[in-house]
């Protein structure tokens, strides 16, 4: 065989092994992260005034343990009149760490559905929400560098 022909052999395999590697550590992935419908009562008092404060008085229906990379979170669930339904996610300490707001078609901003739409193609439904992560930055001066 011709040097060319070597080439190709050797890119397909190479692009064979990295679509190996890549799947593997896709399902590695889903395998660090489990989730569980829990009790009120198996949610850590912390984490539960959390969630309560942030309901802000609308009854809690469900209640759920999520693990991701070795990290504990609880998540509550309750319908909001302004939103289908609302989600909240806190660490076990009660720190907030993601609010997810269900959506309607017409709540969503017009280039977000049309993008959402071409993706999924015909006859998909979607489901649409608004996420806020809560993130924390520190700004400080050290050694004359920010």
């Amino acid at each position: 065989m011709n040097s060319k022909y070597w080439k190709l052999i050797a890119v397909t395999i190479l692009f064979g092994a990295t679509l190996c590697a890549a799947v593997y550590a896709a399902q590695g992935a889903k395998a660090t992260e489990t989730e569980r419908k829990v009790t009120e009562a198996e949610v850590p008092a912390a984490a539960l005034v959390t969630l309560k404060k942030t309901a802000v008085g609308a009854k809690i229906f469900e209640f759920t343990e999520e693990v991701e990379d070795s990290h504990t979170f609880y998540e509550g669930s309750w319908k909001a009149p302004s939103v289908v339904q609302v989600d909240v996610l806190v660490t076990k300490t009660g720190d907030l760490v993601a609010i997810e707001e269900g959506l309607s078609a017409d709540e969503v901003p017009a280039v977000v559905l049309k993008a959402a739409l071409k993706a999924a193609g015909s006859g998909v439904e979607l489901a649409l929400e608004r996420k806020t992560t809560i993130l924390y930055e520190t700004k400080f001066e050290k050694a004359g560098a920010e």
